[in-house]
């Protein structure tokens, strides 16, 4: 290899070594904006153990709790949300490290993968609907297309009063 090369291999490796630092620390800031507006609005609700908020898969057992464990796809209210949001991630991670050429596997996880999706969009649509209803579809829509705004709404929506729309669902 000769010098030149190995100078723009250097400079390459260099270039994306600074866009991981900064998709780091991009990723810890908007890590800290979501769980500080879960661990907010659990503590104005007065859930017990807010400070889950904070730590992996228990801020999404906070998050299920924060909407009262409901969830709403197509008119179907899905309770439970509490229990859904932590165990399809885990579940998900699982089958995901299965090591298989069966593309029955491989599909079943696709599936699973695109439904969570779903039902963490229909949860996001019913935090901002409980915080912020005039807002909700604009800021659903704009969480589907921009993942990270999810952290930014959930922190600006923190200390709005949670007007409950599914009171005659148990």
């Amino acid at each position: 290899m000769s010098d030149q090369s190995a100078s723009a291999l250097g400079q390459v490796i260099a270039l994306l070594g600074g866009f991981l630092i900064v998709a780091v620390i991009i990723g810890i800031i908007l890590y800290i904006l979501a769980s500080l507006g879960l661990y907010t609005m659990a503590k104005n609700k007065g859930l017990n153990s807010p400070w889950m908020a904070w730590i992996p898969y228990l801020r999404n057992y906070k998050f299920g709790e924060i909407l009262n464990d409901k969830v709403s796809i197509a008119g179907l209210v899905i309770p439970a949300a509490r229990w859904v949001m932590v165990c399809a991630p885990i579940v998900l991670s699982l089958l995901a490290n299965i090591r298989s050429d069966s593309t029955a596997i491989v599909t079943v996880t696709g599936i699973l993968t695109i439904v969570y999706y779903i039902y963490l969009m229909a949860a996001n649509y019913r935090l901002y609907k409980l915080y912020k209803p005039e807002s909700a579809v604009l800021y659903t829509v704009l969480t589907v297309i921009f993942a990270f705004l999810g952290s930014i709404f959930t922190f600006t929506l923190r200390n709005n009063e949670p007007q409950e729309y599914l009171d005659n669902v148990q």
